[in-house]
């Protein structure tokens, strides 16, 4: 497909399952991730829906190495807004929080204005 072709994407699960390959799981979900971030259209989302929960230390681990680092190395001069829906963590149970929908939109990266101070 033709890069930012695409004005939502829908992942359901398929890094989840990806990452079950114990090798090659995290480099091959960077990439599914840089290839999202390559044909999403400027403005676009993608919706990921994920059992692992950004409210964990592990799904703000996963979150960090794999979604994040595979949309930055699709892209480059983008920034990501990711929005987190799903249940927090219950100190006071043993079980996990459940899924989380994930919706991330690709935005243009601010523009910084170069300033120069000089001291008089």
């Amino acid at each position: 497909y033709e890069n930012e072709s695409f004005e939502l994407l829908l992942e359901k699960g398929t890094l989840d399952a990806m990452l079950s390959d114990k090798v090659d799981g995290i480099k091959n979900c960077q990439a599914i991730m840089a290839e999202c971030g390559r044909v999403l259209a400027i403005g676009g989302y993608i919706v990921l829906i994920s059992h692992l929960n950004a409210h964990t230390g592990d799904g703000i681990d996963w979150l960090n190495q794999v979604v994040l680092t595979g949309l930055r190395s699709g892209t480059k001069n983008m920034r990501w807004e990711i929005e987190v829906h799903g249940n927090d963590v219950d100190e006071s149970l043993s079980e996990s929080p459940g899924p989380c929908v994930y919706i991330i939109q690709k935005l243009k990266e601010r523009e910084e204005k170069n300033i120069t101070l000089k001291d008089k």
